[in-house]
Parts: C-alpha cells; structure tokens; sequence
C-alpha cells in the first residue's frame, strides 16, 4: 500500500491519501503527546483532511492504522 501524507504544520492539519482502507490514524509527537482518530473504513483513494491538537507542537510519526490492527 502506498500513502501520500501531507502535513500542514500551520493549520494543524494532516491530509492522507492511502490507496487501501484506512481504520484510523496515530500522530505521536515530543513529550508523549499523541492524537489518535478513528474512522468507519473509508475507502481507498479517500483525501482524508484530519485537524490534531494543537498542543502537537510538531508531529514525530505517524501511523496508520488498518482494519487488521488492534
């Protein structure tokens, strides 16, 4: 599977394209902060635009996460 994951560090806002069914997603930053969000299964090809905490100073990494995970 390929994703292109665009952040957007002024508007605190993450954009994916994933070309398979996407469940959620995982940003972990400095300090342990974490965001997650849960979708219903979208679909592939789906331009997902997720607005995160600002308390996320700067985002470290990232996960998808799939309908297999947890």
């Amino acid at each position: 599977p390929t994703y292109e994951i665009h952040l957007e560090q002024g508007q605190n806002v993450l954009k994916i394209h994933a070309d398979t069914f996407v469940k959620g997603v995982y940003l972990s930053g400095p300090d342990g902060v974490h965001f997650e969000k849960n979708f219903f299964d979208l679909p592939a090809h789906t331009i997902i635009e997720v607005p995160y905490s600002g308390a996320l100073r700067s985002v470290m990494q990232v996960r998808l996460l799939h309908c297999n995970q947890r």
